[in-house]
């Protein structure tokens, strides 16, 4: 009984009707094996698709202290007019241990081998070709739901 009375003169505030919100708390998400990550704890970098390549190449940081064993990621192609190219959801399976990076590799969107990336080397041949840049949001993390043992 008064641990309840304890708890109830937590929750009293000045104004009436107002009620503490019940939020989770961020050990709660801890134990899950899906997590949807902030910025800090894994980031892409360093995207790199030159012309005619068939491959999309960037790193995979990951700053949390458990491994990493896929992650989910929205990438938006985006021309030298601001317009939209393509926009894809890709899940790649990665093995990245706590602390560590990893460079991954997916097929590319330009089935044409007609765009590069703009930060890309420059292509040597005088055919048509386009730049265009990347934007990237990391959707969900699964973790290594054996790295904790």
């Amino acid at each position: 009984m008064l641990l309840h009375s304890i708890t109830a003169d937590a929750q009293r505030t000045t104004r009436r009707g107002v009620k503490p919100s019940h939020r989770p708390t961020a050990t709660a998400t801890a134990a899950d094996t899906l997590f949807s990550p902030a910025d800090s704890v894994v980031s892409l970098s360093g995207y790199n698709k030159p012309l005619r390549s068939r491959r999309e190449t960037f790193f995979v940081t990951n700053a949390s202290p458990r491994s990493i064993s896929a992650i989910d990621v929205t990438l938006e192609y985006i021309d030298s007019s601001g317009r939209q190219l393509h926009r894809r959801t890709i899940t790649i399976p990665v093995d990245i241990p706590a602390g560590e990076t990893r460079k991954v590799d997916t097929p590319s969107w330009d089935t044409q081998l007609t765009f590069y990336y703009r930060e890309s080397p420059p292509a040597r041949v005088s055919t048509r070709c386009y730049p265009y840049t990347v934007t990237s949001r990391i959707n969900f993390i699964l973790f290594d739901i054996c790295s904790d043992i």
